[in-house]
């Protein structure tokens, strides 16, 4: 197996990505063999930067969509109380069957409350957005997999089916980090996806996800960043940068263990290859890395290197 075939390429356009930025890493990306790519659903930057492009995430999608012929793409995640879930769920039909089954559905609670409030959407309490989320997965996946739905809950109600059905399953990620988010992916999701992670946090987690999906068969993956060189000189320059952002302090190699110990992909591609290989067989089935500077083609050519290995 190549990691290459169970990666990802997954992009942050809120922190100054157009909608033609998407679509050009987008074709790039499936050029160079990805078999999926992702892109976070944000409505403003979430390092706090202002006065930059935030291409909006079902835009881009749509074109994205229309500009590549094999790669799957989705959002990861789209906060549910950013759209009604029946309307969600007819963007997600539509752009389904337009793109000849490629889409991925990312769903989540939502977190970033500034967003929220700068476009007037309202942002419950966190158990209000996760019970949302909860409702809506029910709603959303009957009705992108061809169901009539006839429902009447707390927070939403519908009666309406789409056309025409789909010929495909549509397959749907749940962005989780807590215990009752990993509930919900365990039990209604295809995959569970979380950010990188220290081991033993992420193990906690999985006895969560595993004492609830019961005989599901519901994939995982993690999503996060990566530094990775053959170059020494220029790896410790990396990390160092990073490290600086994050506001973590020591020398090179303890900065390293540092970022390895918070489940960050770091170093050169050996050791890039043996760090993912040990969350496989902790029983992580895919990865999602962040490439939030798409003009670093350097970054992407040693990370596109190190996946095509075999493990």
């Amino acid at each position: 197996m190549r990691l290459m075939d169970i990666s990802a390429l997954m992009l942050e356009p809120q922190e100054g990505l157009t909608v033609g930025d998407v679509v050009n890493t987008a074709k790039k990306a499936e050029e160079m063999g990805f078999p999926r790519l992702f892109r976070s659903d944000h409505l403003l930057p979430t390092s706090g930067r202002r006065g930059i492009p935030s291409a909006e995430c079902w835009v881009s999608l749509s074109a994205l969509a229309g500009a590549t012929t094999n790669i799957k793409f989705g959002p990861l995640v789209s906060p549910i109380g950013f759209r009604h879930p029946t309307l969600l769920a007819k963007m997600a039909h539509d752009l389904q069957i337009y793109s000849g089954g490629r889409l991925i559905l990312g769903l989540g609670a939502g977190w970033y409350q500034s967003e929220f409030e700068s476009y007037g959407i309202p942002f419950p309490s966190t158990p209000e957005r996760i019970a949302r989320l909860e409702e809506s997965l029910t709603i959303i996946r009957e009705l992108v997999n061809g169901q009539r739905v006839n429902h009447r809950g707390k927070y939403y109600s519908c009666d309406l089916e789409f056309h025409p059905k789909p010929s495909s399953k549509l397959w749907v990620v749940v962005g989780a980090r807590s215990r009752r988010t990993v509930e919900l992916a365990a039990r209604l999701a295809d995959e569970w996806n979380f950010f990188a992670t220290s081991i033993q946090d992420y193990l906690k987690l999985k006895r969560v996800f595993d004492s609830q999906r019961k005989q599901r068969e519901v994939k995982i993956s993690m999503m996060g960043p990566f530094i990775i060189s053959e170059d020494k000189s220029s790896l410790s320059l990396k990390v160092a940068e990073f490290a600086q952002r994050r506001g973590l302090g020591g020398d090179t190699e303890t900065l390293i263990q540092k970022l390895r110990e918070r489940g960050i992909t770091v170093g050169t591609p050996e050791d890039a290859v043996e760090q993912l290989k040990g969350w496989v067989e902790l029983g992580v089935h895919g990865f999602m890395f962040q490439f939030i500077n798409t003009s670093d083609t350097g970054a992407l050519s040693s990370l596109v290197g190190t996946l095509k290995r075999k493990v």
